[in-house]
C-alpha cells in the first residue's frame, strides 16, 4: 500500500479566514439594520447616520450634524457606528431627556444570531475543505 502524505492546512486556513470574515461583516450589517429599525425617528438623520465599516467597505453616508467617518479598521475588524452627533444623547438620555436606547438593544438582539453564523462557518468548512 502506497500512502501519500497530504497537507491542506493552508487551503483550510484560507477558507476559515474568508468564512469568518464574511460572518463578521454579516453580523455588523445585521446590527446596522436592527439599529436603523429601532432608532427613534424625527427627521431620519439618525437612521441614515448608522453605518458599518470594514477595511474594504463602508456604508456611511454624509449629512448634517455628523461626526467624521471613522478610519478603516484592520482586516479582522468591522465597526458599527452612529454618525449623528446627538445619537449618544438619545441612547443614554440627559438630565432633561429620558433615554431612548436603540443601539445597545440592537447589539443584544443580533448577539443571539452570532451562534448561527458560526455554525454556518463549520458547515461551510465541512463542505468546501479539500479532502485527502
Amino acid at each position: 500500500m502506497n500512502l501519500k502524505p497530504f497537507n491542506h492546512f493552508d487551503q483550510i486556513q484560507a477558507l476559515l479566514v474568508k468564512a469568518t470574515r464574511e460572518a463578521i461583516v454579516q453580523v455588523a450589517s445585521d446590527i446596522e439594520n436592527e439599529a436603523k429599525i429601532r432608532a427613534p425617528v424625527d427627521t431620519g438623520n439618525l437612521q441614515e447616520s448608522i453605518y458599518y465599516k470594514s477595511d474594504r467597505l463602508s456604508t456611511a453616508s454624509t449629512g448634517p450634524n455628523r461626526y467624521p467617518e471613522l478610519p478603516a479598521p484592520d482586516e479582522n475588524t468591522v465597526i458599527v457606528a452612529v454618525g449623528a452627533t446627538y445619537g449618544v444623547y438619545l441612547e443614554y438620555g440627559t438630565s432633561r431627556m429620558p433615554a431612548q436606547p436603540f443601539f445597545l438593544p440592537s447589539i443584544l438582539a443580533v448577539k443571539d444570531r452570532m451562534g448561527t453564523r458560526l455554525q454556518g462557518i463549520t458547515i461551510r468548512l465541512e463542505s468546501e475543505a479539500p479532502r485527502g
